[in-house]
């Protein structure tokens, strides 16, 4: 006889129906810190309405389009039709959009109550906050700098309105000139690199594969791996770059050593393009070859710990496997020895190589003279001040070297008369700061992604808001407004948060310093008439539609003066320190803000990475509490021996060790919203849990993703103010000692 009754089935439906309802219970849990999981149930309304944007997480600047609910953006994917990310993403776009409705986040002006970093903070509107900027804004203010994380757009065209003293940005897009852009070594600002269509890479220690990664890159390196692309990681941490290609264990610092040596085989040989090398370059052949003259194999080997067999080889194959490039990390001093590669076998301007900045631009750049490290370290010393440091979508006194000594700058009020912050979280330095303004995120605001394609392609991406709609009255606060707008839905940001540039604007308009630009109520607005100026009426609402520009036709590159690389060539190689402290990028998402429980793919311990025979020598077992100590100062950590990594480095993870800027970023439990443990059903789950059971909320002190050993440490407070060959920081290796704790 069966066992299946009639009662016996009516029981198994029961608790089925039952384990239903609490899955669906389950999955509103989790819907309440992750919001794009929300109403998973209704997959077919969730891509309703998308709009086209951009993810402005990193210089990449990838194309995505924003799936909503209503008002709510819910789910983001990368945009098909884009040529620099196709279609992907990495996590920082899904982090970006859990930093919008992150409930940590600040929505309102605050000014400074208390003595600063004291926490005490009193909410104010936006009328006094432009009225303190105006006053701060004054003419007994001359020293003005502002520090922004990423170019924003009409900062540039508004400049002669505030007269900045020094205008710093971290991330510079490609292409864009400045420090760190490769002018110097290139004679023009360069591009992403066409890897896709390289046969030979070399990686000079440069890990696109690893943490910070820039999907552009990324994509086109895997493209050239997949194509049969010979890829060579030349560092002293073999990460996931270096498993993905042939990695040669070198010295940390070295890297640069190996690719002059390079260098000098090839002159040697006279196995250079002459032709390359004539028009681009400003030194002789002869030149280099004297400048390169202590670089020989046996020197190499004894300074990188690669040998001489290897180094012969590495060369015949960069000088006979073309189209080949070598790439480094901006800043560093492999980046002239990596230029110089390039230009001895024609790798710039040339498919599979280097492309450079074709200029003019659609969009001003921001004329940058100097990288906000070089201006922080003369903070630091004393050597220079501000009446005025406005600081957007920027954190020096984290993300800075020697943040400890920036952030003690930052607090005294003879070096910083007025800190002005700008940003979606009180991050550290936002606690130091005397006015507060809430930042709108790349999902509130407008702009304009630029840039050229490695083919020549010019391209735009626009960047608009797609959150909730705008009200009627801010729309008729526009001059220039058309009737029938009225009636469009624009999207605005969230609470009180305004972009800077929109700031900017509404300051200069209100101190009648706006000049050319008085007319325009916001970005939007300039916006629209600078593509009316450029393709005719309906251009910006023909863009908003596509998302995406790329003209059919090529440009050439931009003529460009030729260069001197012998003077950033090191008379000897140098001789590598007993240990080194090498930094990695372990989190994703970049470190002027980390308050994502998704996107920063925590490493829930913060350890020291050391190879097995370095620890035996030292004592050391995995688990033990170490401590490293460089000139800048100590931290304590705990020790894990690998085997992908040199023989005198200590690699630290580097996006870790932070004090303020929300519960994930500080490994703090989060403060969860009670939820509703009512057991009404709602008409919207009776289909899923028709029972309407629900399940204990989460509490206040529940705990996210972090163990007990919290966040880690600052790696950048153990690193040196140091500018590299092209005025950019060098977060090259220094010399550490290691001992038990």
């Amino acid at each position: 006889m069966s066992p299946w009754t009639r009662r016996n089935f009516l029981i198994a439906g029961a608790a089925g129906t039952a384990g239903l309802a609490v899955d669906n219970q389950r999955r509103l849990l989790r819907s309440a810190a992750k919001p794009w999981n929300a109403d998973t149930g209704r997959a077919l309304r969730k891509y309703r309405d998308p709009l086209a944007t951009v993810c402005r997480s990193c210089p990449a600047h990838c194309a995505l389009l924003a799936f909503r609910d209503g008002d709510r953006v819910v789910q983001v994917q990368g945009a098909s039709g884009s040529p620099t990310n196709q279609g992907g993403l990495c996590s920082r776009a899904h982090a970006g959009l859990e930093r919008v409705y992150d409930p940590e986040r600040v929505l309102q002006p605050l000014v400074r109550k208390g003595p600063r970093g004291s926490g005490q903070w009193e909410p104010i509107g936006w009328d006094r906050a432009l009225a303190l900027l105006e006053g701060h804004l004054g003419e007994r203010t001359t020293r003005r700098v502002l520090h922004l994380g990423q170019e924003e757009l009409l900062v540039e065209e508004l400049r002669p309105a505030f007269a900045w003293a020094e205008l710093l940005v971290d991330e510079p897009f490609p292409g864009r000139p400045g420090p760190g852009s490769g002018e110097s070594l290139y004679g023009a600002p360069v591009l992403w690199p066409d890897l896709s269509r390289s046969r030979t890479v070399l990686l000079l220690g440069a890990r696109p594969f690893d943490g910070h990664f820039a999907v552009p890159v990324a994509r086109s390196l895997a493209a050239a791996r997949r194509s049969g692309a010979r890829l060579h990681s030349l560092d002293s941490l073999e990460g996931v770059t270096g498993s993905l290609a042939t990695w040669h264990r070198v010295a940390p610092g070295a890297e640069s050593c190996v690719a002059y040596g390079m260098a000098r085989l090839l002159l040697t040989d006279r196995r250079f393009d002459a032709p390359a090398v004539a028009a681009h370059l400003g030194d002789a052949p002869s030149r280099l070859l004297a400048a390169l003259h202590a670089y020989t194999p046996e020197a190499v080997e004894r300074s990188s710990g690669l040998r001489a067999a290897d180094l012969s080889r590495l060369a015949d194959e960069f000088a006979q496997r073309r189209p080949s490039v070598a790439l480094a990390p901006p800043g560093s001093p492999a980046a002239p020895a990596a230029a110089l590669l390039n230009h001895l076998v024609g790798a710039v301007d040339s498919p599979g190589g280097i492309p450079t900045g074709r200029g003019p631009y659609y969009v001003k750049p921001a004329r940058r003279g100097r990288a906000p490290e070089a201006w922080l370290a003369e903070l630091v010393q004393g050597h220079t001040s501000a009446d005025l440091y406005w600081v957007t979508n920027a954190n020096p006194a984290y993300d800075a070297p020697q943040a400890r000594e920036v952030s003690r700058a930052l607090e005294d009020r003879e070096k910083i008369a007025t800190l002005v912050v700008m940003d979606t979280h009180l991050t550290e330095t936002a606690r130091l700061a005397d006015l507060f303004l809430p930042l709108a995120t790349a999902f509130e605001s407008w702009g304009l992604a630029e840039g050229c394609l490695p083919d020549g392609r010019p391209y735009l991406f626009l960047q608009q808001p797609v959150t909730r709609a705008d009200s009627e009255p801010d729309k008729l606060k526009d001059p220039k407004g058309e009737h029938l707008s009225f009636f469009e839905p624009w999207p605005r940001p969230l609470g009180e948060a305004r972009s800077v540039s929109d700031v900017l604007l509404g300051l200069a308009t209100r101190m009648g310093r706006a000049g050319a630009y008085a007319g325009y109520a916001d970005t939007r607005s300039f916006l629209e008439e600078l593509l009316r100026r450029t393709w005719g009426p309906g251009s910006l609402e023909a863009l908003r539609r596509r998302g995406i520009w790329v003209s059919e036709e090529a440009e050439p590159p931009a003529a460009r003066p030729r260069v001197s690389l012998a003077r950033y060539i090191p008379a000897e190689p140098q001789a590598p320190a007993a240990l080194s402290l090498v930094g990695h990028a372990s989190a994703n998402l970049p470190r002027a803000y980390a308050n994502s429980r998704r996107g920063l793919e925590i490493a829930h311990r913060c350890e020291a990475y050391l190879h097995p025979d370095t620890a035996a020598r030292l004592g050391v077992r995995t688990g033990d509490a170490i401590i490293l100590q460089t000139a800048q100062g100590e931290v304590q950590v705990r020790a894990r021996t690998i085997q992908g990594i040199h023989f005198g480095a200590v690699a630290l993870p580097d996006g870790l060790g932070h004090w303020a800027g929300g519960a994930a970023a500080v490994a703090k439990t989060l403060e969860h919203p009670p939820r509703d443990r009512t057991l009404l059903v709602r008409r919207k789950d009776f289909l899923s849990n028709p029972l309407g059971l629900a399940i204990p909320a989460p509490q206040p002190g529940d705990p996210i993703w972090w163990e007990a050993e919290g966040p880690g440490v600052r790696l950048r407070g153990l690193l040196p103010f140091r500018p590299g060959p092209d005025g950019a920081q060098d977060w090259s290796p220094v010399p550490v000692v290691v001992r038990k704790a």
